[in-house]
């Protein structure tokens, strides 16, 4: 999980470096998150037990990151 967390703080960095972070945002405290809700047991969760499809969960958390850490343009 070191891996992902590296890749979800280097998303965050992006966002950051381009000013396009939500505002209210450490750049750790935002990658901890991202890192959480990328979790496999977050994945099983949603998908075995509750039976999303892999599509649905896709979608669904491709949403609601865009919306947790993407500055929105009444934002800006």
């Amino acid at each position: 999980m070191g891996v992902v967390h590296e890749a979800c703080r280097n998303i965050i960095e992006r966002l950051q470096r381009d000013g396009t972070l939500a505002p209210g945002w450490a750049l750790d405290e935002a990658a901890d998150l991202l890192w959480t809700m990328s979790s496999i047991r977050n994945w099983e969760s949603l998908t075995i037990e509750r039976g999303w499809t892999i599509k649905e969960y896709v979608d669904r958390m491709q949403q609601l990151t865009r919306r947790a850490f993407v500055r929105g343009p009444e934002e800006t």
